[in-house]
This record gives structure tokens, sequence and C-alpha cells, in this order.
């Protein structure tokens, strides 16, 4: 017998709960919760579920927080909404913000409840589908760009290494979301490197003079790295951020981000920071002498991502003594 796809059904009424049951017993895995609070401790423990299905008053959570949550926990499982005719206005309200996939109006059929499940399980496999393609793929593009810094630009890569590991240090300690961005970002920090000379690198990370010309190279190598990857999908953001860590404004100090151009803001900076506390350490000065430093600049950086960084292991500083 094959698999059923597993599908949460949530509705106070027992009565109801059995209906559905009768109406897709066989052709799905069906789950049942009461309430919404019983919903999320079974998307929590018994998923992932190809679809959640729920009735807006489900009891003890409300129907918007209960699917909110669950795109939080579980963003490619489908949800649907079970609704009355008096609550149609706040489904389709639901399904234009993204909240839910389709509604159903109460009483439906068998039929109808069956239908629907269908197509959201079928919308489910088309999510997990293209989730699983672009993240091959992107796999393997950022494999391929970090093993060409790596060939061309040895130290270039040693530092992007390097920078990744602050940043991680960052994002773990704000428990930043989507902190992927940030760390992919770090990783691909130096690939416009690829147009330097090893030395020059060094040159500009050791505080070395340099000539004019040199500056202007050096300087323009995230807006290289960041060409090279903006066309790339969902690496856009990474590119802006690239881009962004040189420019005035990198060192601001602003509050949790609530937009994209936040994101990016916020990557930039933590770009510049783990950038220059690389330059400190590969100049001799211990991780904790580097944060002081750091600290007293004029434009310096937020204390708390500082405070962040205070807490790096032994492993992490040996890593960037290389």
């Amino acid at each position: 017998m094959k698999n059923l796809e597993k599908i949460l059904i949530v509705d106070d009424e027992p009565l109801v709960l059995a209906a559905y049951e009768r109406a897709l017993r066989g052709k799905f895995a069906l789950v049942k919760a009461a309430d919404g609070s019983a919903g999320m401790e079974a998307v929590a423990n018994e998923g992932p579920f190809a679809v959640v299905v729920s009735d807006l008053h489900a009891a003890f959570m409300d129907g918007y927080r209960f699917f909110a949550q669950v795109r939080e926990i579980a963003p490619e499982t489908v949800r649907a909404i079970l609704t009355s005719e008096a609550e149609l206005r706040r489904a389709i309200d639901a399904v234009n913000e993204g909240n839910a996939f389709r509604f159903l109006v109460k009483p439906c059929s068998a039929d109808g409840l069956a239908s629907l499940m269908t197509a959201c399980v079928e919308q489910y496999h088309l999510v997990i589908a293209e989730k699983e393609i672009l993240e091959r793929t992107l796999g393997g593009i950022v494999q391929v760009l970090t093993e060409a810094l790596s060939r061309t630009n040895p130290r270039a890569f040693g530092r992007a290494q390097r920078i990744r590991e602050y940043v991680v240090q960052i994002t773990e300690g704000l428990r930043l979301d989507q902190a992927w961005r940030y760390e992919l970002a770090a990783l691909l920090s130096q690939l416009g490197c690829t147009t330097l000379a090893p030395e020059m690198l060094e040159a500009a990370c050791g505080g070395k003079r340099m000539t004019a010309e040199e500056q202007r190279k050096f300087a323009g190598h995230p807006q290289i790295a960041a060409n090279l990857l903006k066309g790339i999908p969902r690496l856009e953001l990474v590119a802006e951020m690239i881009a962004a860590q040189g420019k005035p404004g990198a060192t601001e100090v602003r509050a949790a981000y609530k937009s994209t151009e936040d994101a990016v803001n916020i990557g930039a900076r933590m770009l510049r920071l783990a950038g220059d506390l690389d330059d400190l350490v590969r100049n001799g000065l211990t991780i904790r002498a580097a944060l002081g430093e750091l600290r007293n600049r004029a434009d310096g950086y937020d204390p708390v991502w500082l405070d962040a960084l205070e807490d790096l292991d032994k492993g992490t500083e040996a890593l960037v003594q290389r």
C-alpha cells in the first residue's frame, strides 16, 4: 500500500472532525486536533504535514494566529481554511495575505473536502520540488564560486572563511531570522578579489601604503562580487549586502530589521564588522583587544553585536590566526 500524505485538521467540533475523517479515510493519513494549541503541538511533533486545515475559530487560538505560526514553523506545508459564510471576508483576506492557499465554506460535502485536499497536496508537491531544485542548484553554484576563489586567491578565500565564522557567531547570538543569507554573504564577500593580486589584499587588510589606483581597485571588489551574484535566484539580497559592505553607513546602528532594505543594511554592517575585526586580529591583536578597539571607534558598531563576538571560542580564535 502506498504511503498516504499526512493532513492535519483542526476543529473544535467533534462531530465535524468525525465527518472529515469519514470523508478522507483511505485517501490521506489524517491527524485531528480539537484546538489551535493541540494543532501546533501536532505540527511540531508529528509533521511534516502536506496540508493543515483549520476552522478560523479553532478554540484557544485565533485561526489567523494559528496559520501564521504554522507558516513560520513549516513554510512548505499548504494551509487551507474551513469557514462559515459569515467569515467569508476574513477567509479571503487570509488567502490574499498568503497565510492560506484555499478555503472551503462550511458545511462542505465529502467530495468537496476531498477535492480541496487533493489540490492542496498537489501544491505541496510543487513547493517541495521547487525548494529541492533551488537548494541543489544554489548549493552547486556556491561551491563552484568558493572553489574558484580558493584557487585564484587563497588569501581571500581564507579571509572569507574567517569572516563567515564571525558572522555565524553574531547571527547565533542575536538569533536572527534567515541567518543563512548573512552566512552566505560572508562566504562570498571576497569573491570580487579574484580580480586582485593576493599581495594587494594583504596590503589593504594590513593597513600598508597603497597607490591611488590600488585603492580604487580594492574598493571595487564588493561591487564586482555583487555583479556576479545578482542574477542568481535567491541571491539577490546577498548580492546587495556584499555591494553595500564598503559604503558609508555600513557601521550605522539601527533597530532590528523589518523590511528587505533593513536586512540588506544589517548584512552590510555585519560584513564590515567582521572584516574590521579580521584585519585587527590578523595584525596581531587578540580577539578581545580587537573588540575593545572597535568599541572605541567614533563610528562604532552596535555593542550587542560586539558582545556576541566576545563569546568566540578558542577554536575560532585559532582559525583567525591562520
